[in-house]
């Protein structure tokens, strides 16, 4: 008999013998993922397992996730949709005591991890993209100066 037919049919009752055997098919489960994105370096869609769910930390300490010069340990997120709402975890790793949190914290399908800059590092681009543009315009300037003196 099937698992279906006794679901359909719950008033029989069945009896097992001794030499019975009982198979069970593995169900196929749709591919579920989650993301990461924020400085890590690269985007990532990590896919989970419906049997086996990764933690946080499976997700943020395993490969090249965390960068050690420019993410916030202190400002990393997680991202849950319930309805048409998110939800928002913040994780504070600073701390080595907190990091326990992220081993007991089950990532689920469609979960979006957010890891932050350093503050330093926005500072330092903003910097580099400032001066990189003036970098050009006194190239242009003395292009120009150049070909106007020849």
């Amino acid at each position: 008999f099937s698992f279906d037919r006794l679901i359909e049919q719950p008033s029989n009752t069945y009896r097992l013998f001794p030499d019975d055997k009982i198979f069970v098919k593995p169900l196929t489960y749709k591919k579920e993922s989650i993301l990461i994105l924020g400085e890590t370096g690269q985007q990532t869609m990590v896919p989970i397992d419906a049997n086996k769910r990764p933690t946080l930390s499976d997700a943020i300490f395993s490969g090249n996730v965390l960068n050690n010069i420019t993410s916030d340990f202190s400002q990393i997120y997680v991202l849950r949709k319930k309805d048409k709402k998110f939800r928002a975890f913040h994780l504070d790793i600073t701390d080595p005591s907190r990091v326990s949190l992220a081993t007991k914290f089950e990532m689920r399908p469609d979960d979006i991890i957010f890891v932050a800059t350093q503050p330093l590092s926005l500072y330092s681009r903003t910097l580099s993209q400032i001066l990189g543009s003036t970098g050009l315009t006194l190239q242009a300037r003395d292009t120009i100066r150049t070909e106007i003196g020849n």
